[in-house]
């Protein structure tokens, strides 16, 4: 059992941003669903406006696993990064944010999308050249003060919300079937009927992880005051547990926000390979580098 050692409510310090553009992605290989979220900072408080929403999907499901997810990744790229969001990313001081669903690690096929999608996105040129010009400022930084960071900040993050975590905050109860129409139902709690009349049950997962994304633009852009009580806790929660033991002990943070699994930067960094040539009469590894 986990021993609680600390407790400090913390919210992290808000980032030089004007605007976030949320893209929240509920990942699936029979429907992916999609969304498109631009929240801009004014005077006093924050504003959110939904671009896009859908879903996506292979008409054949008979190529193989690889396949079909790099199938969805290119679909998705095409449908997200449209000209106007390739716009919105060109403009100082935007911030990036990518809200998966946090996969369990024995479910082989979301994790399988999950890769290929995200290694997709990553080779798409507006992105690469986006984070190209990606001031090094370490995997999370904040700062307190304009003259800290880069006029032209940029930066792009991850964040994975686990599916419980996400039913807790969006306060959805039902199961089977009935748990679709709820999510669907709680999806136009934050949009216009008539503006998006058709979203079906993998659209409206993507439209609940946007939102969580959108509460953390809220934090990071400095008006906390914005974000509801439970994603406060759930985002910022600074508790900290012992875990595991022995040689596996370690302490971890149980809000999202500090927990670098769940919350991460991207960023263009030399990486080292470790290579061991057969044909070489020598034990010794090569060291070779990569820009990843």
């Amino acid at each position: 059992m986990a021993k609680e050692i600390l407790v400090i409510p913390n919210i992290p310090a808000p980032m030089v941003m004007d605007q976030w553009l949320v893209f929240g992605l509920d990942l699936s290989l029979s429907r992916t669903g999609w969304s498109a979220l631009h929240v801009k900072k004014t005077s006093d408080q924050t504003e959110a406006k939904f671009l896009k929403i859908g879903s996506i999907k292979p008409e054949s499901t008979k190529a193989p696993v690889w396949v079909r997810s790099k199938l969805i990744a290119k679909g998705l790229m095409d449908t997200l990064l449209t000209p106007a969001v390739r716009k919105i990313l060109n403009t100082p001081n935007t911030g990036v944010l990518f809200v998966f669903e946090a996969s369990t690690p024995k479910n082989d096929f979301l994790n399988g999308i999950s890769q290929v999608v995200r290694s997709e996105f990553f080779t798409d040129h507006a992105l690469v050249s986006y984070m190209e010009n990606t001031p090094d400022k370490g995997d999370m930084h904040t700062c307190n003060s304009p003259e800290c960071c880069s006029v032209d900040a940029k930066y792009i993050y991850t964040l994975l919300v686990n599916a419980s975590t996400l039913r807790n905050m969006m306060h959805l109860t039902q199961r089977g079937v009935k748990n679709k129409k709820e999510n669907i139902a709680r999806a136009y709690d934050f949009l216009k009927k008539d503006e998006f009349p058709e979203v079906d049950s993998d659209a409206c997962d993507a439209v609940l992880l946007a939102m969580v994304g959108r509460y953390v633009c809220s934090i990071f852009t400095g008006f906390p005051n914005e974000v509801p009580g439970v994603f406060l806790d759930k985002l910022c929660d600074s508790k900290q547990e012992i875990k595991g033991k022995g040689r596996n002990q370690h302490t971890i943070t149980k809000g999202i926000l500090y927990r670098p699994e769940y919350f991460y930067a991207h960023q263009n960094q030399k990486r080292t390979l470790l290579l061991k040539d057969a044909s070489q009469p020598v034990k010794k590894l090569q060291k070779i580098w990569f820009e990843v």
